[in-house]
């Protein structure tokens, strides 16, 4: 699929990644936040 892009078409492509990759990286920081707290409910259940 070769096309001749726009310039508006490229940027949006482009703005289009970079939202992607902030998502996913809001996603791996949510799950740290999720296995820090569950370490923290099952420790505190341990003891």
């Amino acid at each position: 699929m070769r096309y001749k892009c726009s310039m508006k078409f490229n940027n949006l492509k482009g703005i289009i990644r970079i939202s992607c990759m902030i998502i996913n990286s809001y996603i791996i920081i949510d799950l740290y936040v999720i296995l820090y707290l569950a370490y923290q409910v099952l420790s505190k259940q341990v003891i």
